[in-house]
């Protein structure tokens, strides 16, 4: 049963709110598209990059299509948002980040009177 879920879900147009979104992976720096089965080591920098090219190319594509078809806009706005969460941040560069202390904010008044 399960297998069977996963072939109508593989089977979905991609502008269906429960079909996963296909990113192209792309050379770093130019538009040559890396073939299929090819990977590259992308650092991160060039990683999020991809990503943010893939979120201008095809996630928002995708977002429109799928707002186009009738679907729900809070479906489609969800899907887009669930993709630039798990993507557009690089969580490995926030591991073990120790963030500096905020001072607490105090209010202060001052009273200032022109002089004569």
């Amino acid at each position: 049963m399960g297998l069977f879920l996963l072939f109508l879900i593989a089977n979905l147009p991609d502008f269906h709110p429960q079909a996963p979104i296909e990113c192209k992976q792309y050379y770093p720096g130019t538009d040559y598209v890396l073939p299929k089965g090819v990977s590259f080591n992308y650092t991160s920098e060039q990683k999020v990059l991809n990503n943010l090219r893939c979120y201008c190319e095809e996630v928002k594509r995708v977002e429109r299509e799928c707002r186009s078809r009738g679907f729900a806009r809070s479906r489609c706005l969800q899907k887009t948002a669930t993709w630039a969460s798990n993507n557009l941040l690089d969580r490995s560069s926030f591991e073990n980040v120790s963030l500096p202390r905020v001072p607490r904010r105090k209010n202060v008044i001052v009273n200032i009177q022109p002089s004569p």
